[in-house]
C-alpha cells in the first residue's frame, strides 16, 4: 500500500475544534498579523514564509474560556513536515529551523545553492 506525501495530508479540526490561532509579529513593538485562523491555516502560512519576524502563536477558545502558546507546537508541525517530504530548505527557512529547534536540526535539512 502507498502513502500520501506528509504535504498532502490534511490537518484534522477533530483534534481541537473549538480553537482559533493568531499570529503576532515583530521584535519590538509585536503586532498581530491577519485574522483568527484554524491549525490547518495557521501551519500553512507559516510553512510558506507569510510571516516575518513571526514571534508567537496563540491558540484560543471562546468556548472554553482558554488561551496556551502554540508556538512551539505549529512551528514543530511545520519543520516535521518539510523534514517528511525531504524540502530543500531556503536561508530563511533554515533560520527558522535553527530558531526553533537549534543547529543540529536545521544541519539535517539541505539547502538551495546560492
Amino acid at each position: 500500500m502507498s502513502q500520501l506525501p506528509a504535504s498532502n495530508v490534511i490537518e484534522i479540526a477533530a483534534i481541537r475544534p473549538a480553537e482559533k490561532f493568531i499570529v503576532f509579529c515583530g521584535r519590538r513593538e509585536p503586532w498581530i498579523d491577519g485574522d483568527a485562523m484554524d491549525r490547518a491555516e495557521v501551519i500553512h502560512q507559516v510553512s510558506t514564509g507569510e510571516y516575518n519576524d513571526l514571534r508567537q502563536i496563540v491558540a484560543f477558545s471562546l468556548e472554553n474560556g482558554t488561551c496556551r502558546d502554540a508556538t512551539a507546537d505549529v512551528c514543530g508541525t511545520v519543520i516535521q513536515r518539510w523534514a517528511q517530504d525531504g524540502k530543500v530548505l531556503s536561508q530563511k527557512e533554515f533560520e527558522f529551523v535553527e530558531l526553533v529547534a537549534g543547529v543540529r536540526a536545521a544541519n539535517a535539512f539541505r539547502m538551495e545553492e546560492a
